[in-house]
């Protein structure tokens, strides 16, 4: 179920797998390492995020009460941002520390039951900290 940098970055952009970016938007545009909710603003070395990765904020998928959507409202969040786990080999989800991936695996995996979801356990802090690994803005 987890992946890690090398097999994030050799997989770059090929057609046959989707990366999916967990954090919040200010996150996914390079304008914060971390969300707001944190009183301090640490983690990866650069802002930004991995090249090609679409953005799907983890919030989406949760009720009020921070429970999960049902199932049919789940499959409308994902298709909204272009998520088609069929469509591809592997979903790779990822956001800072990997807690919100986690969240976006439960939602793909353990609730739709797609087969082909993974985690890339090193996150943003990861990627955005290894120098000569390619960012987006």
């Amino acid at each position: 179920m987890r992946v890690g940098r090398d097999n994030v970055r050799d997989h770059l952009r090929q057609p046959q797998r989707l990366l999916i970016d967990l954090r919040s938007p200010e996150e996914y545009s390079g304008e914060r390492v971390s969300e707001y909710s944190f009183k301090v603003e640490h983690g990866a070395e650069r802002t930004g995020r991995i090249p090609g990765a679409i953005h799907l904020y983890f919030k989406e998928l949760l009720n009020e009460d921070d429970s999960f959507k049902s199932p049919e409202q789940l499959r409308q969040v994902f298709a909204a941002a272009g998520v088609r786990p069929e469509k591809y080999d592997d979903v790779v989800c990822y956001c800072r520390l990997s807690h919100r991936a986690t969240m976006g695996w439960i939602a793909l995996s353990q609730i739709l039951g797609h087969s082909n979801i993974k985690i890339y356990d090193g996150s943003w802090t990861e990627w955005g900290s290894i120098v000569g690994f390619p960012i987006e803005k």
